[in-house]
């Protein structure tokens, strides 16, 4: 059975290397470390509210010409 070894929480964007010397090295870091249940939801988020911003834009460009019934 392998043992699994303990992974260092991150808990800011800013403790993540901004660059990694190789591939293998980035790899060694994930391998040992993880998004804290906050920082993952915050990513999540951002993530969310920019894809819902890009679709509100576009479903509004579509509708630019057109005029809207008023009762």
């Amino acid at each position: 059975m392998s043992r699994e070894r303990k992974r260092k929480i991150i808990h800011s964007l800013d403790e993540i290397p901004a660059t990694f010397p190789s591939e293998d090295a980035e790899r060694e870091y994930w391998e040992t470390h993880e998004f804290s249940d906050e920082l993952y939801d915050a990513q999540e988020i951002q993530r969310l509210t920019v894809e819902h911003r890009a679709l509100i834009q576009k479903l509004m460009a579509g509708t630019a010409g057109v005029r809207r019934h008023r009762p």
